[in-house]
């Protein structure tokens, strides 16, 4: 997002995606493509009923942000 100007800095496209993903806008998003490359209504209204769901999940911590040390 920052190298297409869309955003300022790092940390404001950091909160654009958050957001996106956080509202449901990304959802929409994806939905709004499958519907343009002709996917049918009724899969397009229910695609989260077909995307893959792990079996077994774990969850990972990391001791570090994994922010950059920018200079």
């Amino acid at each position: 997002m920052w190298h297409t100007k869309k955003v300022d800095s790092l940390q404001a496209g950091k909160d654009t995606l958050r957001a996106a993903l956080s509202d449901g806008s990304a959802y929409t998003a994806f939905q709004t493509m499958l519907r343009m490359q002709g996917c049918s209504p009724a899969l397009v209204a229910n695609v989260a009923d077909w995307l893959p769901r792990a079996a077994y999940t774990t969850l990972l911590y990391c001791p570090t942000t994994g922010e950059p040390p920018f200079v």
